[in-house]
């Protein structure tokens, strides 16, 4: 059966990468598993996206009421006043309603998706059980019993934490590039030009550990297995 059929040999260092036979229509069923829940997903993206603006908010903030009090200071220094502690206070609990939105929305998102991810996992161990119990019996005493486990548990286990880390952690990345590139600009345009130039060798190093790791993880998921 095509579910159950045994992973092909994986190239070792320095050997070609193998890569997905059908990458697309991979997608396509994972994309049909979500779809019953694809309101959720997007209270997630949106409470996601929110909860990391927030925490980009936050910092700039606190720097204004770092610059209150440096002002103050200066203040005090030149004999002219002293350091307005009701403004200080007043900016601190504009940072502390900021924090707790940016708290509150990520309690969401984490409930949200634990709640979609525990769901789709129920319903994609019953789909395998129901193709197990229309399999010929000839298929397990050709199989690893280990191999057939993985499958069930290993394999739900590894897509629903993948889902739960990558739809999350992508409109969290997004909204913290922008609005952390947004932030560096009204700070200092020059220093922003040296990270972003700093960028595109990140990648290539990422680029290059990932391939060195694909082996390994092929690997523990047969030796689990």
């Amino acid at each position: 059966p095509e579910s159950f059929r045994k992973p092909p040999k994986h190239g070792g260092p320095g050997k070609p990468h193998e890569k997905p036979k059908d990458f697309k229509g991979t997608i396509k069923k994972i994309l049909k598993l979500i779809a019953p829940f694809k309101l959720r997903f997007i209270a997630v993206i949106i409470f996601a996206a929110g909860s990391s603006l927030f925490n980009v908010i936050g910092p700039r903030i606190l720097a204004n009421a770092t610059n209150e009090v440096a002002a103050g200071v200066r203040r005090m220094m030149n004999s002219s006043g002293t350091i307005d502690l009701a403004k200080i206070a007043q900016i601190l609990t504009i940072l502390v309603a900021v924090y707790a939105v940016s708290a509150a929305f990520n309690y969401l998102q984490s409930f949200i998706m634990a709640g979609v991810t525990t769901r789709l996992s129920f319903n994609l161990r019953n789909d395998i059980m129901q193709k197990i119990n229309r399999i010929p019996l000839g298929f397990f005493h050709k199989q690893s019993q280990g191999d057939v486990l993985s499958r069930i548990t290993n394999d739900v286990d590894t897509l629903e934490q993948a889902l739960t880390q990558s739809i999350t952690q992508a409109a969290t990345s997004v909204t913290s590039l922008i609005g952390i590139l947004a932030m560096m600009l009204l700070t200092s345009p020059l220093l922003t030009l040296i990270i972003v130039l700093t960028v595109p060798v990140s990648l290539i190093v990422v680029r290059n550990i990932v391939k060195l790791s694909q082996p390994h993880f092929r690997k523990q998921q047969k030796f689990l297995g």
